[in-house]
């Protein structure tokens, strides 16, 4: 989509060295032919930043079966993180710290778990330490599909104390206009 149909050379994609490259048997995620139509890519490990114009992009942990999955954190006149597929470790409470937003990938309800991902527990005793101006919970599994993700958000909310919002398919938040294109 960023290349119009791999018809002018521009974007760039910031990603793990396992979307790049493959590993353990599986063939990578962007093919040659892709990653050639991009103005540049990049790998990442947690901790590593980069920079696209004036938008700073660190690199976060995360628990999951991919070993160099990563999240972000997005710098600019705001700061966004994002969580990727994980769950919750002691070592992503120093980068999500000071976010004016924080998208997380929530894929199960309460009461409901799956290995190395997210539910509307973790995420809440998570967001009630690191304290972001605004969550926005997406990445839903059909489980918290069924539950009503709205619902799940209005709990997180309430056991929280922080402003949650279940996202849609189209939805936008601006947050603001230097980097409403992120979201």
């Amino acid at each position: 989509a960023m290349t119009g149909g791999v018809k002018k050379k521009r974007g760039v994609l910031i990603a793990s060295e396992f979307v790049i490259k493959g590993g353990d048997g599986f063939r990578p995620a962007v093919s040659e032919y892709h990653l050639k139509t991009l103005e540049r890519y990049e790998t990442l490990k947690p901790g590593d930043t980069t920079k696209i114009g004036n938008i700073t992009v660190t690199a976060t942990p995360t628990k999951h079966r991919e070993p160099s999955g990563i999240g972000f954190i997005l710098e600019g006149s705001s700061r966004i993180g994002y969580t990727s597929d994980s769950e919750i470790i002691d070592e992503m409470y120093k980068y999500f710290k000071d976010l004016d937003c924080l998208i997380a990938n929530v894929l199960r309800p309460r009461g409901r778990t799956w290995p190395e991902h997210m539910n509307t527990e973790d995420c809440a005793r998570f967001v009630s330490k690191i304290r972001p101006k605004l969550l926005i919970i997406q990445h839903f599994g059909m489980l918290m599909l069924r539950a009503n993700p709205k619902k799940e958000a209005e709990w997180i909310e309430k056991e929280s104390g922080v402003k949650t919002v279940a996202a849609e398919d189209g939805m936008r938040i601006e947050i603001d206009r230097g980097l409403e294109r992120f979201l």
